[in-house]
């Protein structure tokens, strides 16, 4: 049984947060320099590349900078400490992280693609365009999908106040 649970935030959680997103901004940008100085010989493949790499230097941004989520173990519960809890609610900055996501898979499905396409190319096979339009579409859809989802499960404060009040008066 549980006796109690601290709220305070964990020091150790946030300087992991920042030694994290230090070396993911170092790592993303040894890749961006990679991707334009020395790939020189992947033709429009690097674009792609580099727009995967792009969305998933924002993942990393939003994760350790804006957003640092701080778990309540063993709740399924948590709250934000980043630069933009303040201005916006722990739902907000989830749904702002799963549409990241969805675009960071839909990113690298189009890197698949391209890459698919290529060997398209290179076996001499048509490829109908109808094919492409339904996988880009196919992504969209799934991305609008996941964000709305997620954000219309989501609670005003009021609601969750309510919910709150209930609870210890049950208990």
């Amino acid at each position: 049984m549980i006796d109690y649970l601290d709220f305070t935030t964990p020091q150790w959680l946030v300087n992991y947060y920042h030694s994290i997103g230090i070396l993911s901004f170092f790592l993303n940008f040894y890749t961006f320099f990679l991707l334009v100085f020395i790939s020189d010989k992947i033709d429009s493949l690097k674009y792609y590349l580099f727009s995967f790499q792009f969305i998933c230097f924002l993942v990393d941004i939003h994760i350790t900078l804006l957003m640092q989520p701080q778990p309540l173990h063993p709740l399924p519960a948590g709250y934000c400490t980043g630069v933009l809890s303040g201005l916006l609610s722990s739902h907000t900055l989830m749904t702002v992280l799963m549409a990241l996501m969805a675009t960071e898979i839909g990113a690298l499905a189009m890197c698949f693609l391209r890459k698919f396409l290529a060997f398209r190319r290179m076996k001499r096979v048509k490829t109908s365009i109808w094919l492409l339009v339904s996988v880009v579409l196919g992504l969209v859809v799934f991305i609008v999908f996941i964000v709305s989802n997620l954000y219309f499960c989501g609670l005003t404060e009021d609601e969750e106040y309510r919910i709150i009040n209930q609870v210890i008066l049950v208990g």
